[in-house]
């Protein structure tokens, strides 16, 4: 679909590949709509194609028309078995002195804060693909602080789980981190090779977004880190639950066996203490209990129960 920015309504609307605009934004394009857009920048629809590769790597290509094309790594909500995931997607940024062209696959996460900055002013510029960069940058610090924060949910969990289920969450915010953090390097890198070619005039703009990317980089070595640490402690936590569940029944099964064996021992078919008695069974059954009782009081002084 095609769509063009309109300064009057502060919007993208729809739009033809023909259009006069200084923004045009293409979101999972047809092949005959990549063809006119591409034509209308005079370059081949192969180079913007790039964009709709959801695993395309972050870089900036010259074109020998003159039209600059960034690739840029942009949060992605993806589905992963019945559950969104923060992952990663390409997002084309092509520019000229005349106008601005993205293409994308998903557009779900940049479009508002794209459009926020595009009404203070566009400049058809490579301007335009650093704001892409430093809004991409602001997305990936968010997701970061969504995952911290089901980790710290986790880690409350951990305490009591004898279960796989807390560490395969885990596992799934592991990977999260490293999709997020592969995507924050990617876009480093194609910045610091985008310095190269931008004016500098733009460069200021460039350190603000590198800032913002370190910011972001940093945050996720740190998440990463302690999820590491987080891991390796959910092992002897786990250790340590089951060993106390396994005191535990012990101490019990131990408890209760003091009756069983005073049962086993009077019912047996010869003569026994007691036999004559009347009271035989309560007595026996209050020395069992008697018995069984304090044994299960020493067992509770030591922690056991």
């Amino acid at each position: 679909m095609l769509r063009a920015f309109d300064r009057s309504v502060g919007n993208l609307v729809p739009c033809g590949p023909d259009t006069a605009a200084e923004w045009i934004h293409a979101r999972d394009p047809t092949p005959e709509e990549l063809e006119g857009v591409a034509a209308s920048l005079h370059v081949s629809p192969r180079l913007l194609g790039h964009a709709l590769d959801v695993d395309e790597v972050a870089r900036v290509t010259k074109d020998p028309s003159g039209v600059t094309f960034v690739i840029v790594r942009v949060p992605w909500m993806s589905e992963v078995g019945k559950t969104q995931m923060p992952r990663s997607t390409a997002f084309g940024v092509a520019t000229n002195k005349h106008r601005v062209v993205t293409v994308t696959i998903d557009d779900a996460e940049m479009l508002d804060p794209l459009l926020a900055r595009a009404t203070q002013g566009i400049e058809p510029s490579l301007e335009f693909a650093v704001g892409v960069v430093h809004v991409a940058a602001e997305r990936f610090l968010y997701h970061l602080r969504g995952v911290e924060e089901r980790i710290d949910s986790l880690e409350a969990k951990i305490e009591v789980s004898l279960h796989n289920e807390v560490i395969l969450e885990l596992l799934a915010e592991q990977k999260n981190l490293v999709h997020l953090a592969t995507a924050l390097r990617a876009n480093k890198i194609m910045l610091e090779q985008l310095v190269e070619h931008a004016p500098k005039a733009v460069h200021p703009s460039i350190e603000d977004a590198m800032i913002e990317l370190r910011q972001a980089i940093e945050t996720a070595e740190v998440e990463d880190e302690m999820l590491g640490q987080t891991m390796s402690a959910f092992t002897s936590i786990v250790s340590n639950n089951l060993n106390d569940a396994m005191k535990y029944l012990t101490a019990l099964t131990i408890v209760l066996t003091i009756p069983t064996i005073v049962g086993a021992l009077w019912g047996m078919n010869v003569a026994l203490p007691l036999a004559q008695q009347t009271l035989a069974f309560w007595m026996l059954a209050g020395a069992a209990g008697v018995v069984s009782g304090l044994i299960a009081f020493l067992f509770w002084r030591r922690g056991w129960l």
